[in-house]
């Protein structure tokens, strides 16, 4: 193929190309085969700071300068007079087209066509396109003779001035996976026993006297035995609920956060002494943390309730651990028993960990026989969210798998920082057969899919596989078929992170797609305790994997994110954003905002949205309370005069986070009138992440905006705490960026009653 030189017309909303005259189709005209075609680099121009106190300069921005083409022809062998007139009088009118474009249109995000130089070198694919601002040539006046000598020997010279950057082939990005990077959090099943299955004497794991059995729906701890289940990346759980028998001889410890035989956190209740105890166990040191009288009738069945969630001490993450008794009531949880026990638990080594059961002097039997809860033994957790798993996928004979949600082992090869990975972990003994499910997304019937996982593996054998399958439904939602889109083993993952990818043609009656990754090994055993880690789904129509993309999230607040966007230097683009509403719908009249911000560099790990945390939860004045309605499926709440009302909503490092931002938060304030209280955003600069060390001595600095009042009543309502700079003061000469935390949050320094916090985020300002 010939060099193709055109200027035309493009049409941005269509993505339509009209040519208008060829300046190397062979007739006419020819591109000059030595400096036909100039095409230099934009000039980048530099602004920088500096400091009469330090060395160097500091860069603030830089600009690209128009990108200026010239295009050197001459006569084609089909050249006539009445050609180079038509010729002429074309550049004439390109000539004025491209004067009047206007900003819009040659930023691309413009309706009205404007002109474009097209450019394919010999070999290439697909032309590129530069937006042309103004264009100038050398030879005046159809009618000279002249001219038309000139142009014979001389050559014709086109001059552009153009943008500086090239637009190529329209490119429409897209993951039909909602959630794919699994970083949003929600609450999810990660542990149900219904006490009906025998192989789920599998999925708990021996350390002490007898194996645990499962018989006539009920699961039995054997008296003196000690047992481990779940993932050792288990966190945040909003509510483990067991249905035990009370046995007056026997001493009952339920462990969270278990990382070894003698390390976890211990949920004690004694039927002897009829007490219920928190107590934290390091390495065999055992130290009572919180404890209450509850008396409970032997041979009665009741329900304890847990609970592990995040809150923040000082300058790290820490464990609200809330424990109850309740009533059982024919299977369901019902009414309390005493008074709920806390404890604010600060230990790093208990932080994650698995859960147990380890029995004194009887037998724990876990039931609900004859009841209507399915579950005698269920944990939900903060995991990601709309994400299902599935330990068994409804294989009878397999032994349940420990799902989880990881925060150390994550993908590290995207476009920018994973936060969380989902993980299976095989149990220590029997078959394994479990599942990921993701949410569902918008499909076309008849046309092919592209999707791909990234997957990490640990200790699997050569008999275990991990697939990855395409789920099918109708607009109705009714389940069509699974196509699977790869299969890998051990092998083929290797020791690092490998991508399980393919394609499928869609079902002419498909409207929904998911994807399901399955972790599977028949054989009992072979993979026993092995992990496998998977991260940043994606899924897109067409035979290629498109750039990795996380634009579509189940719930609102998102942070849409898009990679891929590929040229030589920055440039515009336009962006499509759709809401669904939940429930029924947008009422009539109703409005949404939408608000998009820009940042002049992208920071890799930056969190702009996050849930509410507290700091120093206490159960009291700082409480955290499981609710599936919230955006991380916690409510923080503070409360009374001691509440300190100051939710936490994102830390990381001054690099990551530079800019200047407006402070949004969805907050219910409980005081009135509501319009008397003020609300003001907070910036904190520390060496050490959240607020600091306890000593505040690693406290660089805090910014307190103005207090504002943006409460009109007492119900949820999302509000503007103002605009803060992070950092909030400039840093030292010198220092590194990537060596300093900021953080973000918001205070009411007037209320006294209630403030109840969802989430917070950071809406770039500039």
């Amino acid at each position: 193929m010939a060099l193709l030189v055109q200027l035309g017309s493009y049409n941005p909303v269509t993505d339509g190309w009209q040519m208008i005259l060829d300046l190397n189709d062979g007739q006419t005209l020819e591109v000059d085969e030595v400096g036909g075609l100039d095409i230099p680099t934009p000039t980048l121009d530099i602004y920088t700071t500096a400091n009469p106190r330090g060395a160097g300069e500091r860069f603030l921005r830089g600009r690209y300068a128009a990108r200026e083409v010239a295009v050197r022809c001459t006569l084609g062998p089909a050249a006539t007079e009445a050609a180079l007139a038509g010729t002429l009088r074309q550049l004439a009118a390109v000539q004025g087209q491209a004067g009047g474009a206007n900003g819009a249109q040659i930023a691309g995000v413009s309706g009205a066509p404007h002109i474009a130089l097209a450019v394919q070198p010999p070999g290439a694919s697909a032309p590129v396109y530069a937006d042309v601002l103004a264009l100038a040539h050398d030879l005046t006046g159809s009618g000279d003779a002249a001219a038309w000598v000139r142009l014979l020997h001389e050559g014709l010279t086109i001059e552009l001035l153009c943008a500086p950057f090239w637009r190529g082939p329209r490119a429409t990005l897209d993951n039909l996976v909602p959630n794919p990077g699994m970083d949003q959090p929600g609450q999810v099943t990660l542990w149900a026993d219904a006490a009906t299955n025998a192989n789920y004497v599998s999925g708990y794991a021996l350390n002490a006297g007898s194996a645990p059995t499962i018989a006539s729906n009920t699961l039995t701890i054997s008296a003196s035995a000690d047992v481990s289940f779940g993932a050792t990346n288990w966190g945040a759980i909003t509510q483990w609920a067991v249905a035990f028998t009370a046995a007056s001889a026997g001493t009952f410890t339920f462990w969270l956060h278990r990382s070894a035989t003698t390390t976890g956190i211990q949920i004690i209740q004694n039927g002897a002494a009829n007490t219920l105890g928190i107590s934290t166990d390091i390495a065999g040191t055992v130290a009572s943390v919180a404890s209450g009288s509850v008396t409970l009738t032997n041979g009665t069945r009741y329900w304890l309730v847990a609970s592990a969630l995040p809150a923040i001490n000082a300058n790290a993450l820490t464990t609200l651990v809330s424990a109850q008794i309740y009533n059982y009531s024919s299977g369901a949880i019902g009414t309390a028993i005493g008074t709920p026990l806390f404890a604010n638990v600060t230990a790093a080594v208990l932080q994650t960990g698995q859960c147990g059961f380890s029995t004194s002097g009887a037998a724990l039997v876990i039931s609900t026989a004859g009841g209507t809860n399915p579950a005698a033994n269920s944990i939900t957790g903060i995991a990601a969210d709309s994400w299902l798993a599935s330990a068994t996928n409804g294989d009878a004979t397999a032994a349940p798998s420990w799902p989880g949600w990881d925060a150390t082992t994550t993908y590290p090869g995207g476009p920018w920082a994973s936060l969380r990975a989902l993980s299976l972990t095989a149990p220590p003994a029997g078959k394994v057969n479990a599942t990921w499910t993701g949410p569902r997304g918008p499909a076309t019937g008849g046309t092919q899919v592209t999707g791909r996982v990234w997957v990490a593996q640990a200790g699997l054998s050569a008999t275990a596989s991990v697939t990855l399958t395409a789920q099918q439904y109708t607009s109705g939602g009714s389940f069509i078929s699974a196509l699977t889109l790869g299969t890998a083993t051990a092998t083929t993952i290797g020791t690092g992170w490998a991508g399980i990818s393919g394609t499928v043609t869609l079902a002419a009656n498909c409207a929904g797609i998911n994807l399901q990754i399955a972790v599977a090994d028949a054989t009992a055993g072979a993979s026993a305790r092995a992990t496998v880690w998977l991260d940043n789904a994606q899924l897109n129509t067409g035979t290629a994997l498109l750039p990795y993309c996380a634009n579509r999230f189940a719930k609102a607040p998102a942070q849409i994110a898009f990679s891929g966007i590929a040229g030589d230097v920055p440039a515009p683009c336009s962006l499509a954003l759709g809401v669904n509403p939940a429930g029924a719908g947008l009422a009539a009249g109703a409005t949404l905002s939408l608000f998009a911000g820009r940042r002049a560099l992208a920071g890799f790990g930056a969190q702009l949205v996050a849930g509410a945390l507290a700091a120093g939860a206490d159960g009291v004045n700082q409480q955290l309370t499981p609710d599936g309605t919230m955006w991380a499926g916690i409510q923080t709440i503070f409360k009374g005069a001691a509440a300190n009302y100051q939710p936490l909503y994102l830390t990381g490092t001054a690099a990551d986070y530079s800019g200047v931002y407006h402070l949004f938060a969805r907050l219910r304030l409980h005081d009135t009138p509501a319009t008397s209280f003020t609300l003001q955003p907070l910036s904190y600069v520390t060496q050490s992440p959240w607020l600091g060390n306890t000593a505040k001595t690693d406290r660089l600095g805090v910014y307190q905006g103005t207090p504002l009042n943006p409460f009109t009543n007492a119900n949820w309502a999302v509000v503007d705490a103002g605009q803060i700079t992070m950092p909030a003061f400039p840093l030292a000469t010198g220092a590194d960026a990537t060596l300093i935390d900021v953080t973000a949050a918001a205070i009411s320094a007037t209320a006294t009653n209630q403030l109840d916090s969802d989430w917070g985020v950071q809406y770039i300002d500039q």
